[in-house]
């Protein structure tokens, strides 16, 4: 059973300095009852309609190891922008915007899209997210990139809750590393000076429905296994700095937009939100 927060509004960030300053010293926040009951319906309700429309697809990293792993379909289903068809979750993407501002200290915050995850149950399989970064997969110039991430239903740590290493952030891009697959090791990933930098690994669970967590484009994070029966739903929202420039690179969000290198992303899809 699935137990939601009373409706509340969005926590007014600019009166709360020790969320940005845990932001930025550990690279990540949580954001306890961030969407309502309300809203969580609401959104849970266009989620089954756009699954019933055939909207869902198989995610693309641009890591070829993650392509051609063997039933690769079953480890997640993606939706992305969702925000452009239902005002609802436009709505939401622009109050939860303003909260990112306020956290980063960014002068403009700009949408970069939205995507719903399903990682199903342990009756199809479900396979863990190894430890990466975001941003090295992101097309912009700089640093500059965080998503907020809500779960829609309870999250216990065996429904794939999610990981943070603490402060590696202030690491700079580790590569571009696949994110499905087998066990992975940190020190695979890092240095022995590195481990200076960092302050252990936090599991951001358990959460209820309407819980959220916020996390920069460089901080190394995972996700175990879902082993429970019930498929784990999350709405995942990024956000740019409204001044970074896009490379030109190739990703699902900006592929086909016209856009030109190492100018601002000035196209709809990619609105200014705070």
């Amino acid at each position: 059973m699935t137990t939601t927060h009373a409706e509340t509004p969005i926590r007014d960030t600019s009166r709360d300095a020790h969320l940005a300053a845990t932001y930025a010293e550990r690279g990540w926040i949580q954001l306890p009852n961030l969407v309502g009951a309300g809203e969580l319906a609401t959104i849970r309700a266009l989620i089954e309609e756009a699954d019933r429309g055939g909207r869902f697809s198989v995610p693309k990293t641009g890591v070829q190891a993650d392509q051609a792993l063997p039933e690769y379909h079953k480890t997640m289903r993606v939706l992305r922008r969702l925000w452009t068809d239902y005002p609802e979750v436009e709505a939401l993407c622009r109050r939860i915007g303003r909260l990112v501002g306020d956290v980063t200290g960014w002068s403009s915050t700009r949408l970069w899209s939205d995507r719903v995850f399903i990682k199903p149950g342990k009756k199809v399989g479900s396979r863990p997210t190894i430890w990466h970064q975001d941003l090295p997969k992101i097309p912009i110039d700089r640093r500059g990139f965080t998503t907020v991430w809500i779960t829609l239903s309870d999250l216990p740590a065996t429904k794939g809750a999610m990981t943070f290493l603490n402060g590696s952030h202030h690491l700079g891009p580790l590569g571009a590393t696949a994110q499905l697959g087998g066990e992975s090791d940190l020190s695979e990933l890092l240095r022995e000076q590195d481990w200076n930098l960092v302050s252990g690994c936090t599991t951001a669970a358990p959460l209820v429905a309407g819980d959220a967590t916020m996390h920069a484009g460089l901080t190394l994070h995972r996700a175990q296994a879902n082993v429970e029966e019930e498929d784990r739903v999350v709405l995942a929202i990024s956000y740019v700095d409204g001044n970074a420039l896009y490379t030109g690179g190739a990703n699902p969000v900006t592929d086909n937009l016209g856009m030109a290198p190492y100018k601002r992303m000035e196209h709809a899809t990619m609105p200014i939100v705070a």
